[in-house]
Formats: C-alpha cells, sequence, structure tokens
C-alpha cells in the first residue's frame, strides 16, 4: 500500500512539475492541479478539497491520523462512524501530488510555501473555512464517546486523535468566522465544560501542567468553566450570549486561580474584557495564585488598550504587588512596554521606585533590558535614585 501510495504522490508531482514547466507558471500549475482533483469528480473531489483546506488553513500541523479523523466526522452527528474515516493513502491520492507526509511520516504538510500563500490567496476555494472547521471540532468534542472520558487525561488517547487539536483551537477558527449554528453548537459544549476533558486538554496545550499537577484539583475537576474558556479565546458574541443567558460566575476561579476575567486580560481580548466589567459584581481586583491581578497580567503582556480599561476602574490598585512583590509597572519595565509605563506613572498610587523581592526596581530592569525609553521616563521621576542597587549590589550601569 506504501509503495502505491508513493507512486500515487510522485505522479501528481510530476504532472504539476510538467504544467509548471510548460509556460503557465507555478501559479497557473497550482490552478490546473486544482482543476483536476475537481475534475475527479464525487467522493474524491470533495475529499481532495477538505484535505486542502484543513492543511492550508489549520493551526498547527495535522498529523496523519488526526487528518484522518477531522475528515471523517460529519457535521450535525452525534458519534463517530468509523467507516466515515479515510485511510492515509486515499486522502494523499485524493490531492494529486499537492500534500505530503514529512520525513517521519506522521504529519501532513503541502508541497511547497508557494502553495501556502496560493491557497491563503483564494478564499473562493473552501467556502467558510473555519467555521466548517470549527463545526467538525465542535461536533467531536460534543460526541458522547469524547463526552465521556475522565476530565483528569495528561494526554489525549490513542482512541482520540483528534481530541487535543479540537480541545485547542475550535475557539481560534470560530473567533475568525463564526455562524450561528456553530455558536449554537459552541454554546452546547460551554454549558458542560467544567467536567469536558476538552478543559484539560486547553490548560496543557498552554504549558500550566506543572501549575495543575500542584493543583488541589489536579486530579479531578479543573474548575474551568466555559465562560473562562470563551473569555481566553475572545469570542465576543458567544461571551456576550453567555452572559445575556445568565447563570455565570463571574468572578469564578478556576485550578489556578484565573477568573474569566483574568484571562481575558492575559489573552488580550479587549471586549470581553469590556462585557465582563459591565458585570454586576466583578471584580477587576482579584489575583491568582501567584498574587497577579488582570493589570499585572496585562501589564506583562503588553495589553495596552485593557491596561487602560482596568485603570477606569476604582477597585483597581495599580501599585498592587504579586508575591514577588513585582508591580504593574515593575512588569511593564522589564517588558519594555513603554506606553504601558506613560499610562502607569500618571497614576498618583504608583510607585516608580518600588523593588520586587531581589530588590530590583523598575530602573534596574530598564536598563538591564535597553529599554532606552523607559530609562528616560523613569529618571524624570523625583521618587528614582539612579544610584540605588539591588540585594545582591547590582547597580543600574546607566
Amino acid at each position: 500500500m506504501n509503495e502505491i501510495l508513493a507512486r500515487s504522490t510522485i505522479r501528481g508531482r510530476r504532472e504539476t512539475l510538467k504544467e509548471m514547466t510548460s509556460g503557465v507558471g507555478m501559479v497557473g500549475a497550482y490552478g490546473a492541479t486544482l482543476e483536476r482533483i475537481m475534475r475527479q469528480g464525487g467522493d474524491k473531489a470533495k475529499l481532495g478539497m477538505e484535505v486542502l483546506m484543513w492543511v492550508s488553513r489549520c493551526e498547527r500541523p495535522l498529523g496523519a491520523v488526526e487528518l484522518c479523523y477531522a475528515l471523517g466526522i460529519e457535521e450535525n452527528t452525534t458519534e463517530l462512524d468509523l467507516e466515515n474515516v479515510p485511510a492515509k493513502e486515499i486522502l494523499m491520492n485524493c490531492c494529486l501530488g499537492l500534500v505530503a507526509l514529512d520525513e517521519e511520516g506522521s504529519r501532513v504538510r503541502l508541497i511547497h510555501l508557494t502553495l501556502q500563500e496560493y491557497l491563503g490567496g483564494r478564499p473562493d476555494l473552501f467556502g467558510s473555512a473555519h467555521s466548517k472547521m470549527a463545526d467538525i471540532c465542535l461536533t467531536y468534542l460534543n460526541f458522547q464517546s469524547i463526552k465521556d472520558l475522565p476530565p483528569d487525561l495528561w494526554s489525549a488517547p490513542v482512541t482520540a486523535p483528534f481530541l487535543d487539536y479540537a480541545s485547542c483551537y475550535w475557539g481560534v477558527h470560530a473567533r475568525k468566522e463564526l455562524t450561528e449554528p456553530t455558536k449554537s453548537v459552541a454554546l452546547n459544549l460551554l454549558a458542560q465544560f467544567g467536567h469536558h476533558v476538552a478543559a484539560r486538554m486547553l490548560l496543557l496545550n498552554q504549558n500550566f501542567w506543572r501549575i495543575i499537577r500542584g493543583s488541589p484539583s489536579g486530579s479531578g475537576d479543573s474548575g474551568t468553566s466555559g465562560l473562562h474558556v470563551i473569555a481566553c479565546f475572545g469570542i465576543t458574541e458567544i461571551a456576550t450570549a453567555m452572559i445575556q443567558s445568565g447563570g455565570w460566575e463571574v468572578n469564578k476561579r478556576d485550578c489556578l486561580d484565573y477568573t474569566p476575567l483574568m484571562w481575558a486580560s492575559r489573552d488580550n481580548n479587549p471586549e470581553v474584557c469590556e462585557a465582563l466589567l459591565e458585570l454586576a459584581g466583578a471584580d477587576p481586583a482579584i489575583a491568582d495564585r501567584k498574587g497577579r491581578t488582570p493589570l499585572c497580567a496585562a501589564s506583562q503582556k503588553g495589553h495596552e488598550g485593557i491596561v487602560k480599561q482596568l485603570l477606569q476602574r476604582k477597585e483597581v490598585n495599580p501599585n498592587c504587588p504579586n508575591k514577588e512583590r513585582e508591580t504593574a509597572l515593575w512588569m511593564a519595565a522589564k517588558r519594555g512596554h513603554e506606553g504601558i509605563v506613560k499610562l502607569l506613572l500618571k497614576r498618583n498610587e504608583v510607585n516608580p521606585e518600588s523593588p520586587n523581592n531581589r530588590g530590583d526596581t523598575p530602573l534596574l530592569n530598564a536598563v538591564s533590558g535597553g529599554h532606552e525609553g523607559i530609562v528616560k521616563l523613569l529618571l524624570e521621576c523625583k521618587e528614582v535614585n539612579p544610584d540605588s542597587s539591588n540585594l545582591f549590589g547590582e547597580r543600574h550601569c546607566l
């Protein structure tokens, strides 16, 4: 079977190369090959175009088995029919040489970067691609066999190869392109998210496994609600629908001690931040287990718009330190976010000389990072001592 696959792929590449060298050029060759794919007719043409859609629009490279499962999922179904899952040999054949497997034979890729550029410039080829991909991911996550999986898994089981991608990227696709059917399926999933394995997959994908392992809920419910997830993905339309439906705890903490507002602030979703801040009882000063507030998170990440939003709230203390005594100004100075430093220095409550537990001041951070604009701003503050040193005797070296 592998020999048949190899011969078919080579034959398809030869046809494409022949067209490239016949005077039509690369773009013409790609167009001609696409026409040949569609002329296959029936299931072959449909499968070939779906493969190209997934490989060209996916958020990370897809494994061959992942892709096969994605192609086998039918929208508006309640369970996966394994007979619909194509063999990788079939999907490779349907693409007539435009896709290939990597050297390890595990991931599917386009044959050349120029093909990615070409397909990216042809939105007409796949219709509402991101909406379709979000629907497939959400349909999969709503399968009973997936909902029955333990919520405390540390990796996707071999029986659910599409679980990781569907859990981590359905929201990315839905944010790019959202339809009412997609929204409806998403709301159905989010209503039961606290006990869904997708919550763990999403947290693990963001490298929170050390925190999860040390959490009291590390072996059970992640505490991640649907509102946490939608704040992370930043899909305002769904967030608004959830808020309007009521029943959500706006200040609920997950296993990271993150509130939905912390997720929205950390991941730079200002419209969701605004919707959350408008809720009665929303507390923008709740800190996570390391003492970081949403303001600290936004300042550290450089999300200036969200910093402006949070500074308008009277509950927010702009000089509030985390457990390492690092303030929002301290973090912004360290990361070189000059606009945020300017905003914070306008507030009388902010101490521009406030050191962390090591004695490092915002000025020392700015100097160490080579952030000249921030150094100048801090030196204009009368409270700042340019000759100070930290607990280890390290000075600013201006």
